[in-house]
């Protein structure tokens, strides 16, 4: 099991610069929807953090496949002690279901090593139409008092997959 993703963002040229230079390790290269977005950089080695920008996490909870491959959504929220038990309880109950939705490969929540109080939710769908499907589904809105209640503004980041380097499996 996966316990650790590190990540950073920047222009693509730089981000390959980091991967040419850490050749052992294991990395999942995202391009954006937005067109003027960064690129993403995962890297997946479970090791400790060769980035500088402090997105590295911890992994608190995983269902799905191993697979890496599809359309990715990230969700960032900042919630205090309080509003993490409330979240992280709903998380529980999400991820106890029998079956994920139609078209989830993947479900990670991932909490910051640096500011623990910042959260990370990632899915990854099959298509973006699996994903466009389930934000307007009964299971999403449970979820979805996070974007309201707690967020100034959420934030979104829509991500597909660009290169697989090193990925073993």
């Amino acid at each position: 099991m996966l316990n650790r993703i590190n990540t950073a963002l920047g222009a693509e040229y730089f981000l390959k610069s980091i991967v040419r230079n850490n050749s052992s390790r294991s990395f999942i290269m995202l391009s954006p929807i937005v067109k003027y977005n960064n690129s993403y950089l995962l890297d997946i080695s479970d090791d400790n953090s060769i980035f500088y920008s402090g997105l590295d996490f911890r992994v608190r909870y995983h269902v799905g496949a191993d697979s890496w491959q599809g359309f990715y959504h990230f969700k960032y929220i900042t919630l205090s002690d309080e509003e993490s038990k409330v979240y992280l309880a709903q998380v529980q109950s999400f991820i106890s279901k029998q079956k994920n939705p139609d078209g989830m490969v993947a479900y990670y929540t991932l909490q910051s090593l640096s500011k623990g109080y910042n959260y990370v939710f990632l899915t990854i769908w099959k298509q973006q139409s699996d994903f466009a499907n389930w934000r307007k589904s009964s299971d999403y809105e449970q979820l979805k008092y996070y974007e309201s209640e707690f967020q100034v503004t959420p934030v979104d980041a829509l991500y597909t997959v660009n290169e697989f380097i090193n990925i073993k499996g």
